[in-house]
């Protein structure tokens, strides 16, 4: 018997049809499309866009922006279009099928956001896309981070979620590329768990930034304060 088609993922403002795209939507990519700043930010460029998600999400936090997505993987680029063309905001979103190493895009008071691939060493995929789309041979840490720094002036900000357990290896790339942490928030799983991420924001300006923390899950339960950062976007919350 056929495996069933993945089914979309209904949002109360638009749907993310995923099948097609290496990484599916998940809890890494929504919590960085409802915590990133998005300020008064007039350009957002989403970094690896795959099925669209953050920058649908980013796109209904912020009304007035223009939205790019940039996706190396054909299929995930061409899913992203079918979502975002269905949804309310196809005027505001444009994607393009690219590596943003090779993106020409110029430097501004972009705000660029991204969910990268960050595994490294360990058994890799057979399958070529989620390999790409998980570890980090096509986008290392250091050439994303010099990236950023090419991509945002000082009003600019650079946005991405990463593992706890990197995080000095980070903090170290950030600054040596001349990018300096604003806004840090680190993430729970649940009470008692050791840290799994770590939500982060940088700027050219050198700061004292601010830090605090989310627990997803208390008690089997989605907690409060993470209720209350994905309400807009969950049918449920």
């Amino acid at each position: 018997m056929a495996k069933d088609k993945l089914l979309p993922f209904r949002f109360k403002h638009f749907e993310i049809h995923h099948d097609r795209c290496a990484m599916k939507v998940g809890t890494d990519g929504l919590l960085l499309g409802a915590w990133v700043n998005v300020g008064n930010h007039k350009s957002i460029i989403d970094i690896g866009a795959g099925s669209g998600l953050i920058s649908m999400m980013l796109a209904q936090r912020s009304p007035n922006a223009n939205v790019l997505g940039i996706e190396i993987d054909e299929q995930a680029h061409s899913q992203a279009q079918e979502n975002v063309e269905k949804s309310i905001f196809n005027r505001q979103i444009q994607l393009i099928h690219n590596s943003i190493l090779n993106a020409d895009i110029p430097k501004g008071p972009h705000l660029v956001v991204t969910n990268p691939p960050f595994f490294i060493g360990g058994v890799k995929s057979d399958d070529v896309k989620r390999k790409t789309a998980r570890h980090e041979d096509l986008l290392p840490l250091n050439s994303l981070l010099f990236k950023a720094t090419s991509l945002i002036d000082y009003e600019g900000v650079f946005a991405l979620i990463w593992p706890f357990d990197r995080r000095d290896e980070l903090l170290k790339e950030a600054e040596r590329v001349g990018l300096f942490l604003k806004r840090e928030t680190v993430v729970f799983t649940a009470q008692h768990k050791h840290p799994s991420r770590v939500l982060a924001e940088f700027s050219l300006a050198a700061q004292t930034p601010d830090v605090d923390q989310i627990v997803i899950q208390e008690n089997g339960k989605y907690t409060e304060m993470y209720r209350q950062l994905l309400k807009d976007f969950y049918l449920d919350f």
